[in-house]
Formats: C-alpha cells, sequence, structure tokens
C-alpha cells in the first residue's frame, strides 16, 4: 500500500465534514454503503436483535421475513427496523419449520438468506468442554434444511472460528458437506470460508467472526479477510514496537477522523459519564462529534 493515498488528520476531518470523502479500502472490501442496480431480496434466520439486517440493508437488501426464538429481541428489532418483518419462530420445532416455509414461499426468490446460529455451544469461553452436548448446536445443524427447502441464491452464515475446532472439525466438515448438497439432488452449492476481525471493518472493536458463504455461482467468493491485527494490539498494549507490516494500519487508527479503522474511545469519548446509580433517563452527549464514526453515528 502506499501511503501518499492516506489523508493527514487535519485533511480527513476537513473533507468528511464536507461529505466529499470517503477513505478507500484496505482491501477488496469496505464497510461504507454500496450502491446496488436491482433490488437484493434477504430473510434471516436467528436474526436476533438486527446487527446482521442493519449490515444487509446497507449494501441494499430489503429483509423480507426475519425469524428468532427469542420474544424480546423480535421485538427489538422490529422497534429498530424500517418494516416490522421480524417473527418469534423456533426452527427447531416442526411448526416453526412450516411457518417458515409457508411465509418465505410467498415472497418468491431469495437472494439472500443469512443466519447467525447461536455459539455458545462453539466459543472458547466454554473453556475446552466442546464434546458437551449443547442444546444450542442443534440450530446450526438445521440451517441445511432450510436452504434445501427454500434454494436462496445464496446463504450467509456467521458464527465463532472456533466452530472450526469443535468436535476436532468434525461438526464444521460435517456442515460444509450438507450445504453443498443440501438436497434435492440437483441443489448443489460452491462454499467457502474465512474468519475476519471486525476492527478491519470499523467495528471499535478486535472481535473476529467466522463467515460461511454459500452460493449457486461459483465466481461469487468471500472478500479477502485482511492482515492479521494481533501484533499490532499487543504492540499497543504494551507500548512495543509496531511491526513495520502493520505501521499503515496504526496510523490509520491514530487518524480521528479515518473511519476504516476506530478505537474504543474514538467510538465512546463524546458520551457522557455517569455516577453510579445515575437515573436512566435520555441525555445529550457531552460533545460535539471528535471522530468519523461520532459523525456518522
Amino acid at each position: 500500500m502506499n501511503n501518499k493515498h492516506l489523508p493527514k488528520t487535519k485533511d480527513s476531518q476537513r473533507l468528511f465534514a464536507a461529505g466529499a470523502w470517503k477513505p478507500p479500502a484496505l482491501h477488496p472490501f469496505s464497510w461504507f454503503p454500496q450502491e446496488t442496480e436491482t433490488e437484493m431480496v434477504a430473510v434471516e434466520l436467528c436474526c436476533g436483535m438486527g446487527g446482521i439486517g442493519i449490515g444487509l440493508r446497507s449494501l441494499g437488501f430489503r429483509i423480507a421475513r426475519a425469524y428468532d426464538s427469542w420474544d424480546r429481541a423480535v421485538k427489538i428489532y422490529n422497534h429498530n427496523a424500517p418494516e416490522a418483518v421480524a417473527v418469534q419462530c423456533d426452527l427447531l420445532e416442526d411448526a416453526g419449520y412450516k411457518k417458515v416455509l409457508s411465509e418465505c414461499r410467498k415472497i418468491g426468490g431469495i437472494d439472500l438468506l443469512a443466519a447467525g446460529p447461536p455459539c455458545k455451544g462453539f466459543s472458547q469461553l466454554v473453556n475446552g468442554k466442546h464434546h458437551m452436548p449443547n442444546p444450542h448446536n442443534r440450530v446450526l445443524e438445521v440451517i441445511p434444511e432450510y436452504v434445501a427447502a427454500l434454494k436462496p441464491e445464496r446463504v450467509l452464515i456467521e458464527n465463532v472460528p472456533d466452530l472450526i475446532r469443535h468436535a476436532k472439525g468434525r461438526t464444521f466438515a460435517n456442515l460444509i458437506r450438507r450445504l453443498q448438497a443440501p438436497g434435492p439432488r440437483r441443489l448443489k452449492y460452491y462454499v467457502s470460508y474465512q474468519v475476519y476481525d471486525a476492527a478491519l471493518f470499523g467495528t471499535p472493536q478486535a472481535r473476529k467472526r467466522l463467515l460461511i458463504l454459500a452460493v449457486k455461482d461459483s465466481s461469487e467468493q468471500l472478500p479477502s479477510p485482511g492482515p492479521d491485527l494481533s501484533p499490532l494490539y499487543a504492540a499497543i498494549r504494551h507500548n512495543g514496537r509496531i511491526p513495520p507490516l502493520l505501521q499503515e494500519y496504526m496510523n490509520i487508527l491514530r487518524d480521528d477522523w479515518d473511519a476504516r479503522i476506530v478505537s474504543a474511545g474514538q467510538a465512546l469519548s463524546d458520551i457522557p459519564s455517569l455516577d453510579p446509580g445515575a437515573e436512566e433517563i435520555p441525555r445529550p452527549y457531552a460533545s460535539k462529534p471528535k471522530s468519523a464514526f461520532q459523525q456518522i453515528r
């Protein structure tokens, strides 16, 4: 990469404020909203409170339906979404399966089926107890059944990276195999996966996630995940030497008005401080936006 293409801090602030500059992507993808010529229709399984849906809408997708078993999550999703498309539904029950199929078949063609199944049984937080049965894992197991029934053009599944090593890799290998040929016989998908650090996509947190993409068209591929920033994080924590290959990323992180990589301070510094037991009431921001992230928010 060439540092001459990176604006200095004061230039970034001026151009960003004027709406005349959006920083280029560090790799072949950008978290900034993309323009699409035709409307793409998506359905969400295990939609939660709407995080994946927000990302899909920013990319031009129309969410036709979203499903989750937690009623409070569904209420929050519908409160924040442009349309109340989220429905409470247990994907493991026969009634839930029939409900999803009945509603989604009325939509017509589905361009993307997105799913964020529970990760509790796969997370490193289970402290090595991956061999123990976990009822949450069953949700991931049924996703290929919904793929087979709905026949979307694309499938996107998000989970924790430790899913790859769960049960010595057998769980992941079985999932990939079933996604490649979920049935019936002529339904075939090309499957790829990558582990991404959300920090490289403008999230003010080092958060690695596994994305699995199944597509009917083999020309569609997941973008590059970018470099491993772990050595950079370690150098920052311990006041150590920044690896030369990551110096450019450090320069971006230091620039408050470059939204490609954002620190927690750049995200939260305008939020008012509260004393213990402070009343939960709406409060104004403590200051005007001090960063690109705060300006966007």
